[in-house]
């Protein structure tokens, strides 16, 4: 069992010496960008999967309002609609959160002084 150990550790050291932390670095960048592509599309489908089955329970609630309440419709419709818009919002909140720093000067432009009525 140790021989194996030491076997598998030996080879393992003579294969990191090619391999760089920058090299490491990018591989796993890659990963999480593909990963967040995957929950991207992921959160699309479901989406509209969740938007389709709300108008299905929609269809329900008018044929038979007794059995489906009006509840289950509206909140389909807002898990579908929510995720469909997930990956923009966790787009837009990233940039936001993780920004470069500038900011913008307020509100500007010719009309301006109109509004408060400063002269």
């Amino acid at each position: 069992m140790n021989k194996r150990f030491l076997t598998i550790v030996a080879a393992s050291i003579g294969l990191s010496a090619y391999a760089n932390i920058g090299d490491m670095a990018a591989s796993i960048n890659s990963t999480f960008t593909e990963i967040s592509s995957l929950v991207g599309g992921a959160a699309y489908l479901f989406g509209l999967i969740f938007t389709v089955a709300g108008l299905f329970k929609f269809k329900q609630h008018r044929d038979n309002p007794q059995q489906v309440p009006i509840g289950t419709c509206f909140t389909l419709l807002g898990i579908g609609v929510l995720m469909i818009f997930l990956p923009n919002l966790i787009t837009q909140s990233g940039s936001t959160v993780f920004s470069s720093g500038t900011t913008t000067g307020g509100a500007s432009g010719s009309g301006f002084a109109d509004i408060g009525g400063s002269s």
